[in-house]
This record gives C-alpha cells, structure tokens and sequence, in this order.
C-alpha cells in the first residue's frame, strides 16, 4: 500500500485489466474446450471491450461529471480498505452486510483491499464482473434451449453499446448483471436436471435482494411459473425423481421468496415488515423519485391492458430519436432504434420463441421476466434512468431475437440436449 497515487492508477488501468484476464482466458478456454472456437473468440474481445467500457465509464464519471454513486462508493470503500490494512477492522468485516447502497460501499471496500485502492482499478473489477454475469446468460441459453443461435444470442449480449458501457462501472448494475446472470443460469441448470442448479439460484437470488430485492422478486416470479409449469408438464415422465426434485424446487422458492420479502423492507417503498406488500404505493413512489434530473417524461404506468404496450415500448425503446437532448441521450437513442430495427427484423424469430415458450421454460421464464420488468419500471418517470437500468433486462429481451425462425414445426420437434453441456 506504499505505492504512489500516480503508480497505483497506472496498476489499476493496466496491471488490474492483465491479471483479470489471466485468470478468466483459462476458463473460457476449459468451458469451450469441445465447442466451435469462434465463440471463445467472441468471450475474448467480449472482455476486453467490457475494460474498455470501464476506461469509458470511468471518464464519464471522473471528467465528464465530476460526480455521481461512483465516487461516493470508492470513497466508502477507500475508507474501508484503509482500515483494514491499518490493522483496525478484520478481514472478515470487509464482507457486505448492508442492504441497499451501503452494500455496494462495503463491497467496493472488499475490492479496494484485494486489488489496491485506485479507482480505475475497482472500475475494471466491476466491470470484469459484469462480464461474468453477460457469460452466463450465454452458457444459461445455450444449455436450455435447443433452438438458439448462440452466436447470434452471444454477439447481441456482448457488444451492445448498453451492456458495454453502463454496468462496467463501481455501481449496483455491475452487481445486479452478475447475479442476475448466475441466478439464470442456475435457472437453466434446474430446468435441465444439472447439479448446482439450485445452488446457483439461491446465490443469485441473496445478491440481487441485497441491493435490489424488487428485481429478486421478479426473477423468483418468473422462474416460480415456468418451474409449476414444467413440473406439471413433466409429471409421469420419471415417478421415482420427479417429486423429490418438485419438492426440493418449492422448497427453494418458499425460501427465496421469504429472504427476498424480509430484505425489501424498508428498501423498497410499500414493502411492510411483515411482508405485506403495497403495489400502489411502490410504483407511485418510484415515479416521484425519478421524474427528475432533465430527462423527465410522463409516467407510463399501464392502469389497464391497453395501456401496456405503450409502457412496454417507453421500457425496451425509448429514448427515440425524436427526444433527443443531449450527447447521451443521442447515443441512448441511437441504440434504442438499432433495438427497435432488429426486433422488427426478427419477427419470425420472436414469434418462434413465443410458440417455444410453453414447452421450453426457460424461454417461458425470460418472456415473463421481461413483461414484468417493463410494467415495473415504466413506473420510471426519467429515461436516463431507464437506458442505464435496461441492462437487467436487455439479455431476456434479446433471446427471442437469437430463437431459429423454424423452430416449432407443430408437436414433432426434436429437443435434442446434449447432457455435457454447460
């Protein structure tokens, strides 16, 4: 901890990005070891794009603005790490604790003792971890759908602009697409009959709720439907491990959702004690808090179902090119349209993963997740807010573009899931 400000940032823009990649070549290559090699290429320039979005990230923060979440976690965590390495906390107090933001202080502190206390280098941890989650939504889709154009689904995931750039940053997104993604493929393990499955679940599950547990219940919510409705689909096919596996995943479920209900109190707006829950209350909060900051609109809350694909169109597409107001806003919206022009374009493709859905649960879980994020957040009275926290949901959204347009000819479709596949 000797080393001067100007040496410890030069480690934290080069040395930390270098020994994260040491560590991470070694497990694409073992994961891809029997796979066509263009995807491992696809992971590789994947991660180095997502430093580079951290570099990014980091002069927006630093120069641009001059301010943000950003600073005041490096700042809590500098503290954290100082103490530490002066020998007045242990170790073992770095772990996160907190709920909410003072989670993401405690765990920028973790990453400022293990990496050193520079702020690009806690930017490319971040973002290194962001990345991680972005893999596991490839290796998730990969193994629980049969007729998903990998790399196609890979390229969408990996190099769109949003998923580059907004969660390579010291921040809750970074935290939220990594557990996020574990939590999938946990998903995508259970629905296959993999070991770890539900491990994973759980594991997601904790680190979503700890800083964002409404997202939690979502993906609980989505999973808990698609899980009933393969179980029920599957009931007769194995009678010896299909009820300990039915109870084992309600089990798992009741669990999740009670920790996720104990950890929104007092989060989240409208989420009671004593797990008693006020939608009205939540989504009319959350659009007081973010109809601020200069990219306000009106709130597009669905109040009836002909309201929702307007709310459906402001989640997934706006900014539009017509609302345009500044650098950011025009490069948000730039994106938003090439989102718009590719989901129109692959129309044929979304309509197979809709008639996918009720026989592949995985499918079935995105496609949900996705229609309530969008009734969720269109409660976000700013765009800005919107563009940055689409990250959470861009991976679900995008899957159905990736769906092999002749993917369901009838009832007659092979599933063909080779048991190796991770």
């Amino acid at each position: 901890m000797a080393v001067g400000y100007r040496e410890i940032d030069l480690w934290g823009a080069f040395g930390v990005p270098a020994l994260l990649t040491l560590l991470t070549i070694p497990l694409i290559r073992h994961s891809e070891r029997h796979r066509p090699a263009g995807l491992a290429r696809l992971l590789y320039l994947g991660l180095i794009l997502k430093f580079a979005g951290g570099f990014l990230r980091y002069l927006m923060v630093f120069e641009l603005y001059e301010g943000g979440d950003s600073i005041t976690y490096l700042t809590t965590g500098q503290a954290a790490a100082k103490a530490y390495w002066s020998g007045e906390v242990p170790f073992l107090s770095l772990f996160p604790s907190q709920r909410g933001t003072p989670f993401v202080g405690e765990l920028s502190g973790l990453v400022q003792t293990v990496f050193g206390q520079s702020a690009m280098g806690s930017f490319m941890v971040f973002a290194w971890l962001s990345f991680l989650g972005t893999w596991a939504f490839i290796a998730a889709a990969r193994r629980a759908i049969p007729n998903v154009e990998i790399r196609r689904y890979a390229m969408l995931v990996l190099f769109l602009p949003s998923m580059l750039f907004w969660p390579s940053t010291v921040g809750k997104d970074a935290w939220m697409v990594f557990t996020l993604g574990l939590f999938v493929l946990g998903a995508a393990r259970v629905f296959t009959g993999a070991r770890l499955g539900y491990t994973l679940i759980i594991v997601g599950t904790a680190g979503m709720a700890m800083v964002r547990p409404h997202l939690a219940l979502l993906a609980l919510g989505a999973f808990a439907v698609a899980f009933l409705v393969r179980s029920r689909s599957q009931a007769g096919r194995s009678p010896t491990a299909f009820p300990f596996r039915r109870a084992l995943g309600i089990t798992v479920l009741i669990v999740a959702f009670t920790f996720t209900l104990s950890q929104a109190s007092g989060v989240i707006p409208g989420f009671g004690p004593d797990g008693s829950v006020d939608v009205a209350t939540t989504l009319s909060t959350t659009a007081a808090r973010s109809s601020e900051g200069g990219a306000e609109i009106d709130v597009t809350r669905p109040n009836s179902p002909f309201d929702y694909p307007a709310a459906f169109f402001t989640v997934m597409f706006r900014p539009t090119l017509l609302e345009v107001k500044s650098t950011t806003s025009a490069l948000a919206a730039l994106e938003s349209a090439v989102v718009l022009v590719l989901a129109v374009a692959s129309r044929r493709r979304i309509i197979a993963g809709i008639r996918s859905a009720p026989r592949e649960p995985y499918l079935l879980m995105a496609g949900l997740y996705t229609l309530a994020f969008a009734f969720a957040w269109s409660s976000l009275g700013n765009l800005g807010i919107i563009a940055r926290q689409r990250v959470q949901v861009l991976p679900f959204l995008v899957l159905f573009f990736a769906i092999l347009p002749s993917a369901v000819p009838g009832d007659q479709r092979q599933h063909t899931r080779p048991p190796h596949v991770t």
